[in-house]
């Protein structure tokens, strides 16, 4: 079975994700500053003896994965998600930790989230719903200082503490692989955007290439609804519709629209990896360093976005707005809040697992 290949950024987000859960595993089962300081965030004292950590847990109130989980001896238990620049909660994520915790009837576990500063304060309602939300940029302060201020400790863990401050602080960076540019490849996607914003201005632009390895060229998002793909070897442009929808429910969608409110012709339903995507086909582009020979290709790719785009800008944005299942899905986040706000914890308990259940996974 074939595999597509990934954009480059989503690769360094997956892996920096797995490096923030290996640190705070390994903070949290060795009591050092930074995993004290996640206790202390969450309101709780941190433990003298070290919590049994693992990682990658699943909940028992609806089978989903946390991260990093920690167990002191006394009972309490802290459950850490972990996020990278460029990451995002996927659909019910939030409310599955807030529904852990209520199903706690001792009141002993919390939730923090782990991640970049910019992160957080994108993502602040959400961030608010945990017990806790730790910046990275925190966690490598305080690492810092105290390898800088305790001088009785050993120069191996300080050591050992800066490093891992500095793994923490690249995590939160903005990914960046200038250093593996190839210039030839980095000619070819000047050219590129030069010419998509010659054939239909700036809201059709591809973004920069990387590096030889670059085989999907990624553009700006419509209006936080799709977000397009050309995906070079395979012959394919990739709208990814967002905003909770499945493929069942898109082709169902789309299947209620008359004749001339249609996608353009061309484009038709597909799955992209595990994100429903309206598709274009095109013959693939086996070397990405030779412009001329593409342009032909490149042409057609930007004139098909763009025919596209002018379709969303007057008919899929009304109608691809919102999937029915996130349009139900909001409408009982909002009714479990409510009850909560009223006392009624357990009906917000029972809304929030029932959307948990009924909701699609993406």
């Amino acid at each position: 079975m074939q595999t597509e290949p990934q954009d480059l950024d989503v690769i360094i987000r997956r892996t920096r994700e797995v490096v923030i859960d290996v640190v705070m595993a390994h903070e949290l089962a060795t009591g050092s500053p930074a995993g004290r300081l996640l206790w202390v965030r969450v309101g709780q004292s941190p433990p003298e003896d070290p919590p049994t950590v693992q990682r990658h847990t699943v909940r028992g109130v609806d089978g989903r994965e946390t991260d990093v989980f920690a167990r002191v001896a006394d009972g309490r238990i802290l459950l850490v998600e972990d996020k990278a620049v460029g990451g995002h909660f996927q659909r019910g994520q939030v409310e599955s930790y807030e529904l852990e915790c209520l199903h706690d009837i001792k009141g002993k576990t919390w939730t923090c989230l782990v991640a970049p500063q910019s992160f957080i304060d994108a993502n602040a309602g959400d961030a608010r719903k945990f017990s806790a939300a730790v910046s990275l940029e925190d966690l490598a302060d305080v690492l810092v200082a105290a390898a800088s201020s305790d001088l009785s400790m050993s120069t191996e863990l300080a050591a050992g503490y800066r490093h891992q401050a500095e793994l923490l602080r690249e995590c939160a960076a903005t990914p960046s692989a200038s250093e593996n540019w190839n210039e030839l490849v980095q000619a070819f996607g000047d050219s590129y955007r030069q010419l998509a914003r010659e054939l239909a201005g700036d809201w059709v632009v591809p973004g920069r290439f990387r590096s030889t390895s670059n085989r999907i060229v990624t553009f700006k998002t419509w209006n936080e609804l799709a977000r397009p793909a050309h995906k070079l070897e395979l012959g394919l442009v990739d709208v990814y519709i967002l905003k909770g929808w499945t493929m069942a429910g898109l082709t169902a969608r789309l299947s209620t629209l008359d004749s001339e409110e249609q996608p353009p012709a061309g484009w038709f339903v597909s799955m992209a990896g595990r994100t429903p995507a309206l598709r274009h086909e095109l013959p693939p582009i086996a070397d990405i360093g030779e412009f001329e020979d593409a342009r032909p290709i490149l042409i057609a790719a930007v004139e098909c976005l763009a025919e596209l785009r002018a379709w969303f800008d007057t008919i899929g944005s009304r109608v691809l707005a919102l999937s029915p299942e996130a349009a139900i899905g909001n409408l009982i986040e909002t009714a479990a809040r409510l009850a909560e706000e009223t006392g009624r914890s357990e009906l917000a308990g029972s809304l929030l697992e029932l959307n948990l259940r009924e909701g699609p996974q993406l």
